[in-house]
């Protein structure tokens, strides 16, 4: 496969930067042997290269482990936790922050067939998958994915089209490494939020007033370090007065109204001049440093953080160190390299880690298990759409709280002290009996469905280690556990392992198999620590 630069569209850039794209035909039509004809955006985040990890703090392995754990969709080799032990962490980041992105729209004007001119939901959701299992940005991925489920969209009845959705991908990538006021204006922008928000089960009085408190504010009043002040009464604090609602349910409004007939400008330009006030409020007040970054803490490092933990993050988004808000970029690399991240206290080992989500737990599987297939765009799709068997499916959300809880409800702010977001909703008796009848016919298939629609596991690398069980163990627990396996599970893989017959390469697939599927449901699995 050969690369050539081509220049961004002028709306594309934001520095002068090439864009990577793939040599191939820019023809629509979809080539049945290779998916190569979609765009790889130069979206790099800039800033000076840091020095590669000296030898006396190149991270350990297990460590190294844990951290792609956190910030990735999952390892696919020990060499790529070896190469990041000799990179090191802040070299990684550097890297991960300037690698190119898949551009999802693009993809999907590659992949449309010769018969169909109109691109499906199937492709969008094979654009998301394609980027999460093969793509360079992995860091990127993750934090997308992350900020998707903070400013939702989703595509429920009535329905969103492909490339509503796809734009929509599109737009959080641009701006998971930007300013977090950026992505909260294009938000408010985009045709996808302004569908969903103003017509999918609405009852509030103004749906983008209400956007902008849940993808912001939040309801509550919190402290820097996330937890709630309390009135009077002991029940925690409104984060907005009834006031201040008012004043923006008013300008946005009459910006909504004014969106029905942009010609007349003048009218056009007094409701948009109120939407950056109101967006600059919301942006700028005290609530979101902590209100954001204890759900990226959530989602990317642990469900219980130290208040510490969550004043140091927010403090970063309310200052980059150069006098910056909403920084993305310094707030992802204060979560990932801060004390907490990678060395929680005794006291923390019980409570610490955060449930990994039923599409990053099919994710792990297919990048350590070197998923393929001939025809990316029917595998792909197909994975995308794997949500009816383990309860959840990306930009299929049922409600504006994505898969989980109100983060401040009083219910949950009782449970959770710091506020944050639940994941028990993913959690019952369907979805545990789903994913075990998921992952039991994904492996023991060695792949998930058939033909065209084929995508395949390659279980080779772990069969020839099946000799040896403690081999293949520690192989499993850098691959998908983060190094974190638990040692009575490591006992039992172990002792399992070395009761069954290793005779024939038969047998010694049945082992690797047999190791998977108890892995796929134990809860050191489930469990990111």
């Amino acid at each position: 496969m050969t690369f050539a630069l081509q220049d961004a569209p002028l709306s594309q850039r934001t520095e002068t930067r090439p864009v990577w794209v793939f040599a191939t035909s820019s023809a629509p039509a979809r080539s049945t042997t290779s998916p190569a004809t979609a765009t790889l955006l130069d979206l790099g985040a800039g800033g000076t290269e840091p020095a590669l990890a000296k030898a006396d703090q190149h991270p350990t392995a297990k460590d190294a482990a844990r951290f792609l754990s956190q910030s990735s969709f999952g390892v696919t080799s020990i060499d790529q936790i070896e190469a990041l032990r000799q990179e090191g962490f802040e070299h990684w980041l550097w890297s991960q922050f300037n690698a190119p992105s898949l551009h999802h729209i693009s993809h999907l004007n590659a992949q449309r067939l010769p018969l169909v001119p109109q691109a499906t939901l199937e492709t969008s959701f094979e654009a998301i998958w394609q980027h999460w299992i093969d793509g360079a940005d992995q860091l990127r991925c993750r934090v997308a994915f992350a900020l998707a489920q903070i400013t939702v969209v989703a595509n429920v009845a009535p329905a969103l089209g492909p490339y509503a959705l796809s734009s929509c991908m599109d737009l959080i990538n641009r701006n998971a490494f930007g300013n977090y006021r950026s992505l909260l204006k294009e938000m408010a922008h985009h045709p996808a939020m302004g569908h969903y928000i103003f017509t999918v089960k609405n009852t509030h009085p103004n749906p983008m007033q209400a956007m902008l408190q849940l993808f912001s504010i939040g309801s509550v009043a919190l402290n820097l370090n996330g937890t709630m002040p309390e009135d009077d009464t002991g029940k925690p604090r409104a984060a907005v007065l009834d006031a201040e609602i008012n004043t923006w349910s008013n300008a946005l409004s009459n910006w909504a109204m004014a969106l029905q007939n942009p010609a007349a400008s003048t009218r056009y330009q007094a409701a948009e001049k109120a939407l950056d006030e109101v967006l600059e409020q919301t942006f700028n007040h005290p609530n979101v440093g902590p209100f954001l970054g204890r759900q990226l803490i959530n989602k990317l490092v642990t469900s219980n953080p130290s208040p510490t933990y969550v004043q140091r993050v927010a403090g970063v988004f309310n200052d980059n160190g150069a006098g910056v808000r909403g920084d993305l970029q310094a707030v992802v690399r204060a979560i990932l390299l801060d004390t907490e991240a990678r060395t929680p206290t005794d006291g923390q080992v019980t409570s610490y880690g955060t449930q990994r989500e039923p599409a990053i737990r099919f994710a792990t599987f297919l990048r350590a298990l070197g998923s393929h297939s001939t025809q990316t765009f029917s595998s792909m799709a197909v994975a995308g759409n794997t949500g009816n068997k383990h309860q959840q499916t990306h930009l299929k959300t049922p409600s504006v709280f994505n898969f989980f809880s109100n983060p401040n409800q009083e219910s949950n702010a009782a449970a959770q002290p710091s506020g944050m977001m639940t994941k028990e909703p993913l959690t019952h008796e369907a979805a545990v009996v789903g994913s075990l009848s998921f992952f039991s016919s994904l492996i023991k298939n060695e792949g998930y469905r058939w033909g065209s629609c084929r995508l395949s596991l390659n279980l080779k690398p772990l069969v020839t280690l099946a000799p040896m069980p403690a081999l293949l163990v520690d192989r499993l627990d850098a691959l998908l556990f983060g190094g974190q396996m638990d040692s009575s599970t490591r006992q039992r893989l172990v002792q399992m392992l070395g009761s069954m017959p290793q005779k024939s390469e038969w047998n010694l697939k049945k082992r690797v198999q047999a190791a998977l599927m108890v892995i796929a449901l134990s809860p050191d699995f489930v469990l990111q620590k």
